[in-house]
């Protein structure tokens, strides 16, 4: 039998991190594609698997990578948790795929300067556990896949997730970042861009760099450490349950909430599948859970009672601060149930829009959804501040629209007709009504650079170049090469 031969760049990236961290084999090749999302072959032409996989140790490491990869002209894709939807994690070009989970400690908790230094490849668990020794927590407590995600990964999507009504996304927690650009060159950004300096703060010295690297998919640079601001952990929690006879109402609820400044998570359920699991209150076509904390008891209380007054005021009905609780400490938990209830795993679905177009944009498309799937449920998370919310549902609901509520994952033809509504809701959405998108990867790049004024994009692309002189780093993503 013919023995395959070896990646031509195997020898020279297995002197680097050595063989035990290196494999160009096809089964461990495919088997490293892939997140939660659809972006997948054959259905899509936008991923492939890499020709090879390198998991670094040290940013010395993944310094020695990109430099071999600007000579070379190699394409390198960054993955890390891989707990995102976008598909920014898979190369479009095949290439090295730099897998950051081997670079997983939590470097330090700084208590003079109130942040935790982490590697790119920790998972927020991992970070999460050992701030919680020491009774700290962050503000943002990572994306709802927070288990497994990657915190690189995270700053790389800027990603929404656990606490961010109250502390906004990802990128808002970032106090400094260790990045190693295309060219091999490393930087630290903030106060750390200082060499002397013994504190983390990220608006000092300068531009604030931090932020070109905090949502752009890792096409500018490769995050390898992460400094995150940390808070004592709030002691004191409430929590609260309303059940709504309109969407409208619901709508109006919540955006009321959010203005008030005090919710620190929620999480609101629309949709047919409402009553099959509030069915306590089988008139509900909306049911909205409220979360709040504080260091002391009586603050906490007095926001979810100015809250709970908000709610009765818009027509809700009280369903208890134990119904509450199981729907905010575990909303992914219970999203992800309900998605699973399609036959296949939870595809969200995330464009932000202001309260005021939700009140109506919400009703319509439940409605136009129910026709086709009446047993959906719509998740409009409140993972925004300042009055606004993601709208989240299963995409194998977009695959039942024009199926006649029928769906099977392994019918090709289906998955095809889901994978092509998918990436025409994200262009009616985003370019049609002007929608925005996170989490962007290779699923949102043609609806989000469609709506882009051509000089923002070509100014994105003279940025790139200057940076990534060979375009080798997540190629494909915003189509910048």
């Amino acid at each position: 039998m013919k023995v395959k031969e070896h990646y031509p760049l195997y020898q020279a990236l297995a002197n680097i991190v050595g063989t035990e961290h290196v494999t160009d084999d096809d089964f461990a090749c495919w088997a490293t594609i892939g997140d939660l999302g659809i972006e997948l072959p054959p259905e899509s032409h936008l991923v492939s698997p890499p020709d090879i996989v390198v998991r670094p140790q040290s940013t010395e490491q993944v310094s020695r990578v990109m430099r071999l990869a600007q000579r070379t002209s190699t394409p390198v894709t960054v993955a890390g948790g891989k707990s995102g939807v976008g598909g920014g994690c898979m190369p479009s070009e095949g290439g090295i795929l730099l897998d950051m989970l081997d670079m997983n400690e939590v470097l330090e908790v700084d208590e003079d300067s109130m942040v935790v230094w982490v590697q790119a490849g920790c998972t927020w668990s991992k970070m999460l556990t050992e701030l919680e020794r020491k009774g700290f927590t962050t503000g943002c407590m990572g994306p709802h896949g927070n288990m497994s995600a990657a915190v690189g990964g995270s700053v790389a999507l800027n990603s929404f997730g656990v606490n961010t009504p109250k502390y906004g996304h990802v990128g808002e927690c970032v106090a400094s970042l260790e990045v190693v650009l295309p060219t091999g060159d490393v930087i630290r950004t903030g106060t750390r861009s200082n060499q002397a300096a013994n504190f983390t703060y990220r608006y000092l010295q300068g531009p604030d760099m931090a932020g070109l690297f905090t949502g752009g998919s890792g096409v500018f640079g490769v995050v390898t450490e992460a400094a995150l601001r940390i808070y004592d952990i709030p002691i004191h929690t409430a929590f609260s349950c309303f059940a709504f006879k309109s969407i409208e109402a619901m709508m109006e609820a919540l955006y009321r909430v959010q203005r008030s400044g005090y919710l620190t998570d929620g999480m609101g359920l629309v949709g047919g599948a409402t009553q099959r699991y509030f069915p306590q209150v089988p008139e509900a076509v909306g049911v909205l859970g409220l979360g709040f904390d504080d260091y002391d008891e009586r603050i906490a209380r007095a926001q979810k009672d100015i809250c709970d007054r908000i709610a009765l005021e818009c027509g809700g009905e009280d369903l208890g601060q134990e119904l509450g609780e199981a729907i905010v400490a575990n909303k992914w938990g219970l999203a992800s149930n309900m998605n699973l209830g399609f036959g296949n795993s939870p595809q969200m679905v995330g464009p932000s829009t202001t309260m005021n177009a939700l009140r109506g944009g919400v009703k319509a498309f439940v409605e136009h959804a129910e026709r086709h799937a009446p047993d959906m449920t719509v998740v409009p998370h409140t993972d925004l501040p300042a009055c606004q919310v993601y709208v989240l549902i299963s995409n194998q609901v977009m695959a039942l629209i024009g199926h006649g509520g029928q769906f099977t994952s392994w019918d090709r033809e289906m998955r095809q007709k889901w994978y092509r509504e998918d990436r025409d809701f994200l262009y009616r959405r985003v370019k049609g009504i002007g929608d925005s998108l996170d989490l962007v990867g290779h699923r949102g790049t043609e609806a989000v650079v469609a709506s882009w004024n051509p000089a923002y994009h070509e100014f994105l692309r003279a940025l790139k170049k200057a940076i990534d002189p060979n375009m080798i780093l997540n190629r494909g993503i915003f189509n910048l090469t």
